[in-house]
């Protein structure tokens, strides 16, 4: 959303004094960037003045040899689930761009292979919750540096807890279809095992998310949460994009399409904020940038927030751009129209310029490239046993010198299983592929290829068993996916096999398994699995309002409208388990009861017709008749004839809607209606004797 073009008011006195404060908060801002205190360092002096670049392995080690450096960057502009009015311009764009930059030697160099960037659609709940709970804790060792970013919508479900929107996220349920706050939190605080974790994230854009369960306060309380992931941990640090009362503002006019905050972030880290012009950004710079550059150019309106403390002087970047070369005064030289290129590595390396071959690294480590151009270059290496390791070079002092280091391959060839197992996956057969994997684990167990698979093993289970818990959450009250309950359950059990450690996935595996019991008609045993799942988590909406299900069939009704009104409370937004308890009220004749809890529903979803006939019908029960015969008139108009399989019942409330009223003419034309578009009902007769003798009644 962009901020209106008019001239910016004058603050009075107490606006000045609030602002200032601001930004004297703001003076911790960006202090969490620690991230960047296990950065290498690119452009360093020789004696003589020539330019070094080191060019960082691909295993990604920090700077000082303790460990690698991992990310995990989401960007959601696309939402699925939300309106037009509701999507974003530039999240996904912030992301993208900040992930180039952590690649780039600027921003630490980290290895395409160790950075985890999902952009809208690939930002599902599932892609999010394998990248940060499933891939990080199983690939992070206790020397390692994490960064986490994400720009994208946060909301507050009531009271309860915040949640970071994935691309497929359902505002009707948060809880079953976001990424909970909480539960980053415990990847955080209790599963990832670095020295080091930095979380950034945006998550208050302003926007109109127009959900009617949330105010326009709760909107923007999302960050509340967000200050609390990491509290409990070491070493976590965490940066946020507005402050928790505040929204975040993204625009063409900033970088041609960002969010204030990342598009000050970044040109504050490549070059902007180097106020002393050593070519090296510091962090007391890019805090000093930033506190006046995100405020000014939102009129005040954004006061990005941070945690944590490091050394003011601690190097965050360093410039590309080289540094030059001053001549001695008593010796003039010509400008450089060519330079020089030393590549010092592993013997044997193949390098290339431009994507043109250059020659191997000798064996004396070291391969020396004359008469190149000053400028940009492409440059790439192919060392033995490592993989090709690219970086753009900016070549401009007369000898530029670039340190290539790679690990030397110590682990012994794959078993030829691996390449199988990858075909299988890549012809989308996961059953064979998985088959393929149990044979691995039994004959090479110590396979080094072992950990990448099992990571996306992880991925495919958790996007099969998520996608069980979405279609259960988004069906219609009456229809559900049967078959998708028993493949979410058996993706959860191998899911397990693989995750041991996390509770929560148990939890999600009794749900499945327990609601496709009931589908197989063995009731007491669903309802006996789904307490056992609700035991584990019991802020499972979805659990509940199957556990009230499992009880209808067994007809024990109260504890059934107990199940129902739990999940009610637990997802206020979610349709479902309001109809439930309007049903289980009307039922028990509390027709007034009944038509406030259909009347949620409909709110929750307006799309549920079965919801809109019985607040029709409950309305009419309960002699509300204005009520009701409006109700039935928003079917009628909102739903077209061919989409609505309820069109002749609502006909008939209106019908007895009319008469009981006494607009008896206005009854027969809506029974005449009934008869002509449903000419084969089984009560066809009665109606229409029934309007013979109001037409009887008329004369």
């Amino acid at each position: 959303m962009q901020l209106n073009n008019h001239s910016p008011r004058v603050p009075n006195t107490t606006e000045k004094s609030c602002i200032m404060k601001s930004l004297y908060r703001a003076v911790h801002l960006f202090l969490i960037l620690a991230l960047f205190a296990c950065l290498p360092v690119f452009a360093q002096k020789t004696p003589k003045q020539e330019r070094a670049l080191t060019v960082v392995q691909s295993s990604g080690e920090a700077l000082d040899g303790k460990g690698k450096l991992w990310a995990v960057v989401i960007g959601v502009s696309s939402y699925r689930n939300l309106t037009k009015d509701q999507q974003l311009q530039y999240a996904h764009r912030d992301a993208q761009d900040f992930a180039a930059f952590l690649r780039s030697p600027n921003g630490g160099g980290f290895p395409v292979n160790q950075v985890s960037l999902l952009l809208n659609q690939d930002a599902t709940v599932s892609a999010m919750r394998s990248a940060l709970g499933t891939a990080l804790p199983r690939s992070v060792e206790p020397d390692d540096v994490v960064v986490i970013f994400f720009a994208g919508h946060g909301v507050v479900e009531g009271d309860r807890d915040g949640y970071l929107l994935a691309h497929d996220s359902d505002p009707q349920n948060l809880y079953a279809t976001a990424m909970p706050i909480a539960e980053l939190d415990r990847i955080v605080t209790e599963r990832i095992k670095a020295r080091s974790v930095i979380l950034i994230a945006d998550a208050c854009h302003a926007g109109k998310l127009g959900w009617t369960s949330r105010s326009t306060e709760a909107q923007t309380m999302v960050n509340r949460y967000m200050e609390e992931v990491g509290k409990t941990g070491q070493g976590v640090l965490r940066i946020l994009g507005s402050r928790a009362d505040q929204r975040s503002y993204e625009g063409e006019h900033w970088g041609g399409g960002h969010g204030v905050f990342t598009h000050f972030l970044l040109k504050g880290l490549k070059g902007e904020a180097d106020k002393d012009k050593d070519s090296v950004v510091r962090a007391a710079e890019v805090l000093e940038y930033l506190s006046e550059m995100v405020p000014k150019e939102t009129k005040a309106l954004q006061h990005p927030r941070a945690a944590g403390s490091i050394d003011p002087r601690l190097p965050l970047a360093v410039l590309s751009k080289a540094v030059p070369v001053v001549a001695k005064p008593e010796i003039e030289k010509p400008s450089t129209t060519s330079v020089t290129l030393e590549i010092r590595g592993v013997p044997g390396s193949d390098v290339y310029l431009n994507n043109s071959f250059k020659g191997k690294i000798r064996p004396n480590g070291t391969l020396v490239i004359e008469q190149l151009k000053p400028g940009q270059h492409d440059f790439s290496i192919d060392s033995p046993g490592a993989t090709t390791i690219s970086q753009k070079l900016s070549l401009a002092a007369e000898r530029t010198i670039v340190n290539v280091k790679t690990a030397t391959p110590t682990t012994p060839p794959s078993s030829p299983l691996v390449a199988q197992i990858q075909q299988s996956l890549a012809g989308k057969n996961v059953g064979q592929a998985w088959q393929q994997y149990q044979q691995l684990v039994q004959t090479a167990p110590q396979e080094p290829q072992r950990k990448a698979l099992e990571i996306t093993f992880s991925g495919i289970f958790e996007s099969i068993g998520q996608q069980a818990i979405s279609n259960y959450v988004q069906a219609s009250i009456n229809t559900v996916s049967r078959h998708s309950f028993r493949q979410g359950a058996e993706a959860f059990r191998l899911l397990k096999s693989l995750n041991a450690t996390d509770p929560t996935i148990e939890a999600k595996y009794l749900f499945c398994e327990g609601r496709a019991m009931i589908e197989e008609n063995r009731a007491q045993e669903a309802i006996n699995v789904l307490q056992q799942a609700l035991k584990l988590d019991p802020r499972a909406a979805y659990t509940w309002n199957a556990l009230g299900y499992a009880y209808e069939k067994r007809n024990d009704n109260d504890k059934a409208f107990d199940a129902y009104k739990r999940a009610a409370d637990l997802a206020p937004a979610w349709a479902a388990p309001s109809f439930h308890v309007g049903d289980h009220y009307f039922r028990q004749r509390k027709f007034d009861k009944a038509e406030r809890a259909f009347s949620q529903a409909v709110q929750s979803d307006p799309n549920v017709l079965e919801a809109r006939l019985m607040l029709v019908r409950a309305a009419r029960f309960s002699r509300q008749f204005d009520t009701a015969e409006t109700a039935a008139k928003d079917i009628l108009q909102k739903f077209p004839a061919q989409a609505n399989p309820y069109l002749p019942e609502t006909y008939l409330e209106l019908a007895q809607i009319y008469e009981t009223s006494g607009r008896y003419a206005e009854a027969i034309n809506a029974f005449e209606t009934i008869l002509r578009i449903a000419p084969n009902r089984n009560d066809r007769d009665r109606i229409a004797d029934h309007v013979k003798d109001l037409r009887k009644m008329m004369r």
